[in-house]
């Protein structure tokens, strides 16, 4: 949790969070909470934050001053990378040449 590379810390802290949901592992809560609100509260990736507002939330602490993700699926079906299967096209049987895998 103290890497000095920044993606590193991010994603030990992110893996802590479930594991203190152990009821023996509670009591480790408090040392959390900070590295939750300084590291992945301001993190460049939003799902990190919104792991961050989760748990403090979940835990009785106050997320005030982090900043989620305003519209958690704004990366989903962008206008420049359509769903395939979301076009209305069917498959037959058989037919194989296009499909998205």
């Amino acid at each position: 949790m103290n890497d000095p590379n920044p993606d590193v810390r991010e994603a030990a802290i992110a893996a802590c969070i479930p594991l203190l949901d152990d009821p023996r592992l509670r009591c480790h809560r408090a040392t959390l909470v900070p590295l939750l609100r300084d590291v992945l509260g301001v993190s460049a990736l939003w799902q990190y934050r919104e792991r961050a507002i989760d748990a403090l939330l979940t835990w009785g602490e106050d997320p005030a001053g982090l900043e989620g993700q305003r519209e958690a699926f704004a990366v989903c079906g962008a206008q420049d990378d359509p769903i395939p299967w979301a076009t209305g096209r069917t498959f037959t049987s058989g037919d194989t040449s296009d499909l998205p895998f």
